[in-house]
């Protein structure tokens, strides 16, 4: 970070005549620095950063400008390496970025550990076999670590790292395998080909360090690598080397500053190598990086597209990398220079020749043999589904690689790749209309028996009126005078962007550049999808374990609270405490504290009370979706209860000695007399909790953001994912449409039950 501020002070100070302002906002990870929802409103940064796996993704959406006007004069194309440029160039051959940042992933392993274990420190693993031996030997399972943050945890000490939803490592095996993740075909189409041999062989690979049988001193052990399931985070592995948890990482360069940022490993200690080979030889790796863009909003503006070049320019130049390296040396980590060569290049030569010739065949090897993060359109969304078997692989040693691989390969080659015979996509149009009529039909006679019955109630409450009440209209327009502001307010910003915004369901939708018409096909994909419907099924599970667990609650603590003879304002006051403190902010709570899966988290704790296995909770698909609904009910159990007591006083209290008199015990009472009275209020509730539920999307983001394994992705989030981090606004509209036409369904017997509710007033208040 001081590098980069140094970088910028100069250029500010050889620059004053332009005035630099930072962009801030929302900013989506996988797809770069650049706020998505500026560049669609035409005000975002000028210049912006984009990652390589989001650039094609961009150049699609008409974000960017191209570059070649000034690409062709740049000094520093030619320290780009090759396989880097098909990254920002798109289908027309038009290139559109400044590729400025390609660090690549190396074996990071500790010197001290290796030596610990009779291991050479200067000889690390060249290929699987060795990898996987060393790893065995590395490994002390039952060792306290001292260094460790928690040494009580007794997690041990283990060979490598490998994370189980790190498909930037995974990609790594598959290439040293001999396979590619996607291509691209003769018809200008991508295609997923991971599920190959070869990419068999590398989730096989993953299997044999997590689940392989070992021996140490007559004592059998499960595994070499530890994969981040134990923790509440998935990726820590910068803290679990730095502290000797683990012996091995497969990281970027620039990640070592976290690990030197825990002050426990010398740098002296830290070995940098290439990647280990595969089965055929290849040492490939990953190179991932970043790539200086324009907005295409300065497509007529030379003025600025000039300066924002000048800015561009500077920032890749060699006088900004002079400063960049200076910084380091100055600063004593002149070895995590980004090029090491860097260093001998700017006068630096004897710190150049301390750095290991290991370290410098690790950097120039990548650049060789290295290859970019996979480019294709929409691979941000592509990793994650990939990550599913990486997931289940770590997770249980029976997995199928080759068939969860294929599985995973055919989802994304149908819906991100459009991958499918044209003859079934006639097929399922034909499909869809009839369904379509039949629903719409179906919805047209609910509304017309329903409009009906409403008139016939209106009619009947009419007949009983006073011929003066029926006089008198003025306070008919009086009452609609009041409440045209809301009307009008709820027509505007609800239901003219909703018919508006429903056109896009019925295109290829794109912020910028062609739109094109796509009929009812955003539709038919999703009603086509396995993750469409997985997401529903989530959806109603999230919705059945809320209500079951979240709407029952409230109303029994009621009933207990309404009991407690003392102190009735001081338990409602603790019970509504939890709803002065923000929903998010209760969500991290839980899930840095409750649900840390190391054996030091609080409810680890409690079940090891019980002499029982300590659990990962949210990253276990099974216990994800429940740990996701009790913070909400813990937080929302108190003030709900507040409102049914408040219902409780409207029950008259003679209704209650009648009931005594007939006979009748606490529980009876209860559903005889207690429960009809708050009926009208238990339908409102059940309603919007009912609707609020499908729409639930904030706190699953934030415990697990669909995962683990798409246990948690429901249809709001899936709903959302599309539109603002895949940029599939019609595909994410038309999903909207058929969740808002199952909900309508609802509404409608909700409004029928309206019909038959009667109100009553309150009773007293109590003092």
């Amino acid at each position: 970070m001081r590098a980069q501020r140094a970088v910028y002070d100069a250029y500010v100070r050889s620059h004053p005549e332009v005035d630099l302002t930072a962009s801030g906002g929302l900013t989506l990870e996988g797809l770069g620095s650049a706020d998505l929802l500026a560049i669609a409103g035409g005000v975002s940064a000028d210049v912006f950063s984009v990652y390589y796996q989001a650039m094609h993704t961009y150049i699609e959406q008409g974000f960017v400008l191209p570059m070649d006007e000034y690409l062709d004069t740049w000094p520093g194309a030619a320290e780009v390496p090759k396989q880097l440029w098909p990254v920002v160039t798109g289908g027309d051959g038009k290139r559109y970025g400044a590729i400025y940042d390609w660090p690549t992933n190396y074996l990071i392993y500790r010197r001290d550990l290796f030596r610990e274990a009779g291991l050479d420190p200067n000889k690390p693993p060249r290929n699987w076999d060795e990898l996987f031996e060393y790893a065995r030997r590395l490994s002390r399972p039952d060792m306290i670590v001292e260094t460790s943050i928690n040494p009580g945890a007794k997690a041990g000490r283990w060979g490598l790292f490998l994370p189980f939803n790190g498909t930037y490592v995974f990609s790594n095996f598959i290439w040293q395998a001999g396979g590619e993740i996607v291509r691209k075909r003769p018809d200008g189409r991508w295609e997923a080909v991971f599920d190959s041999p070869a990419g068999v062989a590398a989730l096989e690979f993953f299997k044999k360090m997590r689940w392989s049988k070992w021996e140490r001193n007559g004592k059998e052990y499960t595994g070499v690598i530890r994969t981040g399931f134990e923790e509440q985070t998935s990726v820590r592995e910068s803290r679990f080397f730095a502290r000797g948890e683990v012996a091995m990482v497969i990281m970027a360069l620039h990640r070592l500053q976290d690990v030197l940022a825990e002050n426990v490993v010398r740098m002296e200690d830290v070995g940098i190598a290439p990647l280990p080979a595969g089965p055929t030889g290849i040492r490939a790796s990953i190179v991932d990086g970043s790539a200086w863009c324009m907005a295409s909003r300065l497509k007529d503006d030379t003025r600025k597209r000039d300066a924002a070049w000048e800015y561009i320019r500077f920032m890749t130049s060699d006088e900004a990398r002079r400063i960049e390296t200076k910084v380091y040396v100055e600063g004593g980590f002149a070895r995590f220079v980004r090029n090491p060569h860097w260093l001998e290049r700017f006068g630096y030569k004897e710190y150049f020749d301390e750095i290991d010739p290991e370290h410098l065949r690790a950097y120039d090897e990548a650049l060789k043999y290295g290859k970019p993060e996979p480019y294709a359109p929409d691979y941000a969304a592509m990793g994650n589904e990939l990550g599913i078997p990486l997931s289940k692989a770590v997770r249980d040693p029976n997995v199928d690689s080759k068939k969860e691989l294929a599985a995973v390969a055919k989802m994304v080659n149908v819906h991100f790749y459009k991958l499918y015979p044209e003859e079934e996509m006639r097929f399922k149009r034909r499909v869809f209309v009839f369904g379509a009529i039949f629903v719409v039909a179906g919805l047209c006679f609910a509304v017309y028996h329903l409009i009906k019955a409403i008139a016939a109630r209106v009619a009947a409450s009419r007949s009983g009126m006073s011929a003066a009440l029926k006089a008198s209209r003025w306070r008919h327009l009086n009452a609609w005078l009041f409440l045209l502001p809301a009307v009008g307010t709820i027509l505007f910003w609800s239901y003219v962007p909703l018919v508006k915004g429903s056109a896009m369901s019925l295109y290829d939708w794109r912020v910028f550049g062609d739109r094109t018409f796509v009929g009812f096909d955003n539709f038919i994909e999703a009603l086509s999808q396995p993750l469409f419907w997985k997401s529903l099924v989530n959806t109603f599970e999230y919705a059945a374990l809320s209500l079951a667990f979240g709407f029952v609650t409230p109303i029994i603590l009621a009933l207990l609270l309404a009991e407690v003879p003392k102190f009735k304002i001081t338990y409602r006051i603790l019970f509504y405490l939890p709803a002065l403190t923000s929903g998010l902010v209760i969500m991290f709570l839980w899930k840095d504290l409750f649900f840390d899966a190391s054996p030091a988290g609080l409810l680890n704790q409690i079940v090891a009370w019980l002499h029982l296995p300590p659990q990962t909770w949210l990253q276990d698909p099974r216990l994800a979706m429940l740990c996701i609904i009790l913070p909400g009910v813990w937080a929302g159990a108190g003030p709900g209860s507040i409102i049914y007591l408040a219902a409780l006083r409207t029950v008259p209290e003679e209704m209650y000695e009648a009931s005594e008199i007939d006979g009748a015990g606490p529980f009876q009472k209860i559903f005889r007399v207690t429960l009809p009275y708050l009926k009208p209020l238990i339908i409102i509730n059940f309603v919007g909790a009912f609707i609020g539920t499908f729409q639930a999307t904030q706190n699953i983001f934030v415990m697990t953001g669909g995962g683990p394994e798409n246990a948690t992705h429901t249809l709001s989030l899936e709903i959302w994912f599309n539109a603002f981090l895949y940029l599939k606004f019609g595909y994410a509209t038309a999903m909207a449409w058929i969740m808002g036409s199952m909900l309508i369904g609802f509404t409608l017997y909700q409004l029928r039950i309206f019909q038959r509710v009667q109100f009553t007033a309150g009773g007293t208040a109590e003092a």
